[in-house]
């Protein structure tokens, strides 16, 4: 009876030693990180602060140029998708059925 209370008492004892192994590892890694954490906050509040800048109002001359870059973008958005479409058309007409399945 006694050897197996000496027994349980050891692997008590050898798992509160593994656990307060993985605690001390844990807190290492911890402390590591949060001294990196710190470098970089205070890398971080070293940095200039950048104002933006205030939204201004928009003229007739502003709105013609607006327009025609939006119509630019459409059409070549347009343009590269037939242009996709036309590459995609290609290559399944270049498809040799007859060698696929041999």
């Amino acid at each position: 009876m006694s050897w197996l209370l000496l027994l349980s008492l050891l692997a008590g004892i050898y798992i509160l030693v593994l656990t307060a192994y993985r605690l001390f590892q844990a807190g290492k890694k911890m402390t590591e990180a949060a001294a990196r954490t710190s470098i970089l906050l205070a890398d971080l509040a070293s940095y200039e602060q950048v104002q933006p800048t205030p939204a201004k109002a928009n003229g007739p001359a502003d709105l013609q140029q607006a327009l025609a870059a939006r119509r630019k973008l459409v059409s070549e958005r347009r343009r590269r998708r037939e242009n996709q479409q036309r590459r995609l058309v290609k290559r399944i007409r270049e498809i040799e059925i007859d060698k696929r399945w041999s």
